[in-house]
């Protein structure tokens, strides 16, 4: 076989081997028909040193398109605003992606950085929160200029996020690290979440109301 004839084997060959290890590492949604999947998920974590909680994500987990490498496309965005303070956002078409019978891995490093990636997280820079005026009350007027000053957007040089997805049930962590303009310095985000698909949610939902009034579930009793 010629040269040239080769290196057409070799690359139908890695084609198919590429679309039968896509093929089974989409058995997440098989379980879906093949739909995407879409999570409410509640976030805890840090930023540098401060903790917070009671962040909400959206995370979406379906197919790629034709020219994604990947077995799945992964987005992650703030709920109800995609913009609120301590929240990330995630696409995984632009980091490199691990995929399981139930996780998914995916990091932004070095290699994909010959573009900015549009990997991010929001939190409030310390210096919009100093008072600008000294009072006995200082605690009060710091939760004031929080309430008022608009979140900073840190784009990430540096991620990784990680899901693990049961049925109905999404966890995860994240870790992110990009450079505050305000502070002229690198800032770390790190958070868990933990979520339930639409449907998930509303059973839960339904099944503390049925708790509160005094109902048990068949078979609870």
């Amino acid at each position: 076989m010629n040269p040239a004839g080769r290196i057409v084997l070799v690359t139908l060959i890695a084609w198919l081997v590429g679309g039968m290890q896509t093929a089974g590492a989409q058995n997440i949604l098989q379980a879906n028909g093949m739909n995407p999947l879409v999570f409410l998920a509640d976030v805890a974590g840090t930023v540098n040193t401060e903790t917070f909680a009671r962040a909400n994500v959206m995370i979406r987990l379906m197919l790629p398109s034709y020219d994604d490498p990947h077995p799945y496309l992964l987005l992650a965005e703030g709920y109800p605003e995609n913009n609120a303070r301590n929240i990330f956002y995630w696409i995984s078409n632009e980091t490199t992606m691990e995929a399981g019978s139930n996780e998914i891995v995916c990091k932004l490093n070095r290699d994909y950085r010959f573009k900015r990636a549009n990997i991010f997280f929001f939190y409030t820079s310390p210096s919009l929160l100093e008072p600008k005026v000294m009072t006995h009350n200082e605690e009060e007027l710091r939760e004031l200029a929080a309430n008022l000053a608009l979140p900073v957007k840190v784009m990430a040089t540096s991620a990784e996020l990680r899901i693990i997805i049961n049925s109905d049930r999404i966890t995860g962590s994240v870790r992110m690290a990009g450079y505050d303009p305000i502070e002229s310095s690198y800032v770390h985000y790190q958070a868990t979440f933990e979520g339930w698909t639409l449907d998930g949610a509303r059973q839960k939902m339904e099944k503390k109301k049925n708790i509160g009034v005094g109902l048990v579930e068949p078979g609870e009793e």
